[in-house]
């Protein structure tokens, strides 16, 4: 497996998850193919076993997309008041009700949208208000209600092979069609990933909790970055087995609890290692695999391992003067 194609997958899932987190603020949002390119990591991924790390950040974005896809209390529909075809300037009456207040909310605004897509965006059967029969909705198209929409993604496609005419009507359906399955009400993305069920449900999180930790955990990366600046004046023993060591001693205080970012959430176990590495001048990104490597070849009692922790335990005993 190319290690630097899953990390770029990775990193340009979590790029687009922002924009999309940050899109309300701005306004506007272009959508990007998250389908496809979960698809395409989950089938870099199974080339190779999963490491510690990937499981969990695959764990996290199961969840993230889950919630997504979630359906929220809020119900979320528009139509066509005009329509431009020379700007491609839609006006459209948009409503959002509240299951829970009983509210109505309208907005009238204007957004560019492509004439192939202004049918099939539009809800031809809008349910009358104040009537029990409302169109549901999912988490996602109402974190963007209010923004305008980029299909720019589709466009390239659809004009190439309708020569801007719409005689195939049948192809263009599979091209909305597919805009609709990026992400809708009520898809699961569970079985996306060769992950075992019971350890996805470990590892639940909603969107902007992701998001949050993401921007922090990236903030932190970038404050690595500027120590690379300035080396530590610390290394680590060159003496046989001390790298392993360190790495076992920093995986055990992870997994009992003891790091978390500066708002108390858990961090992950790839930045510790990497932050810790960064402190005695060693890089230790690949944590994950010393520590595979050297537990396949202990022998079977597990002597080796628990090695630097029985020496923990008996300089502790001398420190304190315990016999």
């Amino acid at each position: 497996m190319e290690n630097n194609t899953v990390e770029f997958l990775l990193s340009k899932i979590d790029d687009e998850l922002i924009k999309l987190h940050d899109a309300p603020n701005l306004g506007t949002y272009k959508v990007f193919d998250f389908k496809t390119a979960l698809n395409k990591l989950g089938s870099e991924l199974k080339r190779n076993e999963y490491s510690d790390y990937h499981k969990e950040k695959i764990s996290h974005l199961v969840a993230v997309f889950n919630d997504l896809c979630n359906d929220i209390i809020e119900t979320f529909y528009y139509r066509d008041i005009a329509y431009d075809k020379i700007t491609h300037i839609a006006k459209t009456e948009e409503t959002s009700y509240n299951k829970t207040t009983g509210e109505y909310t309208e907005n009238i605004r204007e957004r560019e949208v492509m004439e192939e897509l202004r049918e099939y965006l539009s809800t031809k059967d809008l349910p009358e208000k104040y009537s029990e029969k409302l169109t549901e909705t999912c988490k996602v198209d109402y974190w963007l209600k209010n923004c305008t929409i980029d299909y720019s993604f589709f466009y390239p496609a659809i004009k190439n092979d309708f020569n801007g005419t719409l005689e195939d009507e049948k192809d263009l359906a599979n091209y909305l069609y597919i805009i609709d399955e990026l992400l809708r009400k009520g898809d699961s993305f569970d079985s996306y990933f060769d992950i075992d069920i019971n350890y996805l449900w470990k590892h639940r999180i909603n969107f902007e909790q992701y998001v949050f930790r993401l921007k922090k955990e990236r903030d932190i990366m970038n404050d690595r970055t500027e120590m690379e600046h300035k080396p530590s004046t610390i290394y680590l023993s060159k003496e046989k087995s001390k790298k392993i060591d360190y790495i076992r001693v920093i995986n055990c205080l992870f997994e009992l609890g003891f790091f978390q970012d500066e708002s108390g959430n858990k961090i992950l176990k790839k930045t510790v290692m990497e932050l810790f590495g960064t402190l005695v001048n060693i890089d230790l990104a690949n944590y994950d695999k010393d520590l595979s490597a050297t537990k396949s070849s202990a022998k079977a009692d597990g002597a080796s391992l628990l090695r630097i922790f029985n020496q923990m335990i008996d300089k502790q005993k001398s420190i304190n003067n315990i016999n």
